[in-house]
Formats: C-alpha cells, structure tokens, sequence
C-alpha cells in the first residue's frame, strides 16, 4: 500500500520483518574445545575448554612425575599490579602453535619447583629445577 508524503510522492509502507527462530547448537569459544574428545585416549596433550574462552592444556611432566597444566587464549582475569590491580581486565595465556605431535608453548613454564620450555616437542628442563632431569631435554610422551 502507498501513503503520499509531504512532498506528493508514493512512498512504500513500511512492513514488519517476518522473524524466523533458528537454533544453533550451543558452540564452546575455545578453538581447541574438539580436542577435549581424545581425552581418554593416550595422547601427549590433555585439552579442558574453560567457560571463560580459554583452554587449559595439560601434559606430563616426567622430572615431577604429575602432569602441569598451560593456559592458552584469551579470558577475563584480575589485574595484579598497577591502575589494573583488582579490576577486571582480558589476560593473555600462553602461546601455542596447535601442532599435537611437536607442540611449542611459550614463554616458559615454571610449575612448583619445576621450570621448562616445551619446543617442538621437546621438554628443555631449566637450570633451576629440582629433580634429575634439571638442564636436560626430554621428548614429550603421551600418557
């Protein structure tokens, strides 16, 4: 239907959207979430989607004889310093190439008394940890 305007012209009624519902199945943030499905498999990495968007990865550590954990992706956290200390902010985890044979995280971890880089793979145990394989490089074994 056409209404004339102030000016003489036609111009078209407006008419209301037709409004269609459309259900989506419900979808993790986390990229890495799929991989939570070979968690019972004997795998090098354990992945655990957090509702927060990140991701906590996790392997065995073989100096510790227990598994560490990295956080990766973005997620909302708590300042610790500065005009940030105690306001919500988006922290940064730490960084991984998504490569599950020859994993690389970065920076370093330091875990308890246990401090490594996991490059290609390859856990490189730093000097200032406390178990036999302090200084040493150790492959990454599935558990």
């Amino acid at each position: 239907m056409a209404e004339q305007n102030n000016v003489g012209l036609a111009q078209a009624t407006p008419t209301e959207p037709k409004v269609i519902a459309v259900t989506e199945p419900r979808r993790h943030r986390s990229a890495l979430a799929p991989m939570a499905a070979f968690n019972e498999e004997k795998t090098k990495l354990k992945f655990y989607p957090q509702d927060d968007g990140s991701c906590l990865v996790v392997f065995w550590c073989p100096g510790c004889k227990e598994t560490h954990t990295y956080k990766v992706g973005s997620y909302m956290g708590i300042g610790e310093w500065g005009w940030e200390k105690g306001k919500p902010v988006r922290m940064e985890g730490w960084k991984f190439n998504c490569d599950l044979e020859n994993p690389t995280f970065s920076p370093s971890l330091k875990y308890d008394k246990c401090h490594l880089w996991l490059e290609n793979g390859i856990i490189d145990f730093c000097w200032d940890c406390n178990h036999q394989f302090k200084g040493k490089k150790v492959p990454l074994e599935p558990f």
